[in-house]
């Protein structure tokens, strides 16, 4: 299984199993902690990536509107 996979990858067991139950270790624990931080720093940095670019295309806007504005002035 993918998990039994991740765990020869990492080299530690991250639940432990019996014939009707199966659970976290605590180092099963700690890695799932960590894979939840890692993938909110995820998406936090797409979403501040989004608001970067809706804030350039947003100035980007007013930069165009204002010129427009200011050539419009020029002829009336």
């Amino acid at each position: 299984s993918s998990i039994k996979k991740l765990e020869q990858e990492l080299g530690v067991e991250l639940f432990s199993r019996t014939h009707n139950k199966i659970a976290l270790t605590p180092k099963g624990r700690y890695f799932a902690g960590e894979v939840a931080a890692m993938l909110q720093k995820l998406e936090n940095a797409k979403r501040q990536q989004a608001y970067e670019e809706a804030k350039t295309k947003m100035q980007e806007l007013v930069n165009q509107t204002a010129h427009l504005c200011a050539v419009a002035a020029t002829h009336y």
